[in-house]
């Protein structure tokens, strides 16, 4: 009996030393793998510095509890106290290998929303495309500011995707912070102007909706809702509501429940689980785009039977913005941002047309950027004379590279110099119809 005895406290001795040897192991791992450590050997650190955060704090947790469950087994002898520390041991590792998959794979800019898809990560900082991208608390590309507006403050909300965000800029280069700029140059300390990015990359009509229907609280003066073609045809490839396949280039899956949300989207084995299923789902993403072109959506008329639907969806939530805006009293603007190629060929200019006639029988103002560009970029009477030649569209717009190049980054996306212009004309807008 008593050497029973003894060999079950040696044996107890032996796993209490084990436990304190994993738990050494794991406030090793806290010492390796955390932001600041993790800055001598991840150049990206910026877009993994919360997750490696993140780890090592779990990591110096469990590491205390796993040290706590060796004192334990160390002092009472009782298949309790081994349940529990075998449980906290277990749970640790689910925990930790979980966390330590994470801080390699990262986390996106984004974060699943039940309503939306997906939206910032509120607080998060990001490099993308060489750039910094900073998201405030409230889930936008923009500054932090007081949620409640000074009495002579004139605030200007803008709706839209990516070209309004301001992906591959920098914040304060984007058309809200410049445009926020000069109205504050122009009345120096006589007022207070906010103007709010609340673009989202990625985002439709219907998303930017739900954005001014949670973004009154702001209390703005000026609403200004962009548009670009994708915003037409994006949703009928990635929004299962609309058909699409739920897959979507953000790297936040469209999951039935919260929970299943939250574990797919925001966990390490979630995120791999999540690309394995997405694989098969590749050839449908792919087949869609194909079909919802921007391209072909140009071309084709508001009836065409491949994009009618997406026109009537579009449509009706700018009816319901612009009925919101009116019914809150709040001044409304649509700003049509072009592709390159619908300056080339005026032929492709249609939903320009469909946008402002719309827009202008529900008595709300419309700038149309893509004139505008045009006549910075490019010389109307030798682009007439190269199409008459039989040049392509591609062919001319390579002829004109460097200056499409010093506005646009891309078929869509604005350089510093592009947001300028469109800050400027927003400028003109506003002088033009307030009075400060």
């Amino acid at each position: 009996m008593q050497a029973t005895e003894t060999d079950n406290g040696y044996a107890r001795q032996r796993i209490s030393r084990a436990f304190r040897m994993i738990g050494i192991a794991v406030a090793v791992s806290a010492i390796v793998v955390n932001p600041w450590v993790g800055s001598l050997y991840r150049g990206d650190i910026v877009n993994y510095a919360d997750v490696m955060l993140n780890y090592f704090c779990f990591a110096i947790i469990c590491s205390a509890l796993i040290f706590l469950s060796s004192f334990f087994l160390s002092k009472f002898a009782s298949k309790w106290a081994e349940r529990v520390a075998l449980l906290i041991l277990v749970m640790s590792m689910i925990v930790l290998s979980d966390r330590l998959l994470l801080a390699r794979l990262g986390l996106p800019l984004w974060i699943a929303d039940r309503k939306n898809h997906f939206k910032h990560r509120p607080n998060s900082i990001r490099k993308s495309q060489g750039v910094i991208v900073r998201i405030n608390r409230y889930g936008q590309h923009d500054d932090d500011f007081p949620l409640e507006k000074a009495s002579s403050e004139f605030r200007g909300l803008m709706l839209g995707d990516s070209i309004t965000m301001g992906h591959g800029v920098s914040r304060d280069d984007t058309f809200s912070a410049q445009l926020e700029n000069d109205l504050r140059s122009k009345d120096g300390d006589k007022r207070a102007f906010q103007i709010i990015d609340a673009g989202v990359q990625g985002y439709s009509t219907f998303q930017e909706y739900n954005v001014l229907v949670d973004s009154l609280k702001f209390a703005p003066d000026l609403i200004a809702v962009q548009f670009c073609l994708n915003d037409l045809t994006e949703p009928f490839v990635v929004e299962k509501r609309f058909g699409g396949t739920g897959v979507h280039y953000q790297g936040v899956a469209e999951e039935p429940t919260g929970i299943v949300s939250f574990l797919v989207n925001e966990t390490g084995y979630g995120r791999v689980v999540q690309e394995y299923l997405n694989r098969g789902k590749t050839v449908e993403n792919e087949r869609r785009w194909e079909i919802y072109d921007t391209k072909k959506a140009a071309a084709s008329p508001i009836n065409d039977p491949t994009f009618s639907e997406s026109w009537r969806v579009t449509l009706s939530y700018l009816d319901k913005i612009y009925s919101l805006a009116q019914e809150k009293n709040i001044r409304v603007l649509l700003i049509i941002a072009p592709h390159t190629y619908q300056m080339v060929d005026e032929r492709l200019r249609q939903p320009q047309q469909i946008l402002t006639e719309h827009a202008h029988s529900r008595g709300v103002d419309v700038l149309d950027l893509t004139p505008i560009f045009d006549q910075l970029i490019f010389d109307r009477k030798v682009v007439t004379s190269l199409q008459d030649q039989g040049f392509s569209e591609t062919e001319i717009e390579g002829l004109y590279e460097q200056r499409i190049g010093k506005y646009f980054l891309d078929q869509d996306h604005y350089t510093p110099e592009g947001h300028r212009v469109v800050a400027d004309q927003l400028f003109k807008y506003i002088i033009d119809k307030y009075t400060f």
